[in-house]
C-alpha cells in the first residue's frame, strides 16, 4: 500500500480535501483503463437523425473548442454530437501516461459506456492523432473520419523538424513573384515542395 504525506496551509478546507483525493487517486492509479472520460451530448434537430459524430480536441483543449461547431444546423441537421474531454483534459480523469494508444482505447471505451455503435469520427491535432488510432482499432464502427490538422506521420525520428520548416519558411519569404503569372508561381513552388 502507498503511503502519502501533504502538508497544505489552505484556509478553504474543501480545496485541501480534492487535493489531496485528486493526489492520492492519481498516485494509487495503475492501470490506465481505470480512467475515465467526461463527454458533452448534443441532440440533432430531429429524432429521426441517428447518426453520431465524435469530436476530439488537441493538446490542452477540451470539449468545449467543439461546442459551438456542434450547436451548428450544419452538424445538428446531420448528427448527434458526442464532445469528450480526452484523458489529462477538461473534466476528464488524469493519469501519468498518455499515449494515443491510451487515449483511443479509452474513447472506445467511453464509446461502449455510451451504447454508440456507429460514429464519425472528428479530430484535431492531438485528437486527429488519436481519431486516426481509434479508426485502425474500431473500423467496423467508424462510419466517416475527418482530420483536422495533423498528418498520419510521425516526427520523432526528424530530429531537425525546425530546421525543415525555418529551411521552407525562408525560401517562399526569398521567392520572388514579380513578372509571373498565378499559374507560373505555383509550377515554381511545386519544383521546390513537391
Amino acid at each position: 500500500m502507498m503511503m502519502i504525506e501533504i502538508h497544505f496551509i489552505i484556509k478553504n478546507c474543501k480545496i485541501q480535501i480534492f487535493i489531496i483525493f485528486f493526489l492520492i487517486n492519481l498516485a494509487l492509479r495503475t492501470n490506465t483503463n481505470e480512467v475515465n472520460l467526461s463527454s458533452y451530448y448534443t441532440n440533432a434537430n430531429s429524432e429521426k437523425i441517428t447518426k453520431n459524430m465524435v469530436f476530439l480536441h488537441g493538446l490542452f483543449g477540451s470539449s468545449n473548442n467543439w461546442r459551438y461547431l456542434s450547436y451548428s444546423d450544419t452538424i445538428r441537421n446531420r448528427r448527434n454530437s458526442i464532445l469528450i474531454d480526452l484523458r489529462n483534459h477538461g473534466e476528464s480523469d488524469h493519469h501519468t501516461s498518455m499515449t494515443y494508444s491510451e487515449m483511443a482505447d479509452d474513447v472506445i471505451r467511453h464509446l461502449d459506456k455510451l451504447k454508440v455503435e456507429k460514429f464519425t469520427l472528428l479530430g484535431h491535432s492531438m485528437g486527429a492523432k488519436t481519431a486516426m488510432h481509434i479508426a485502425t482499432k474500431a473500423k467496423d464502427r467508424i462510419d466517416g473520419l475527418v482530420i483536422v490538422d495533423a498528418a498520419p506521420k510521425c516526427h520523432k525520428d526528424n530530429i531537425n523538424i525546425y530546421g525543415n520548416t525555418q529551411t521552407i519558411v525562408n525560401s517562399v519569404y526569398e521567392f520572388d513573384i514579380r513578372d509571373k503569372t498565378r499559374r507560373q508561381a505555383i509550377e515554381k513552388f511545386k519544383e521546390m515542395f513537391v
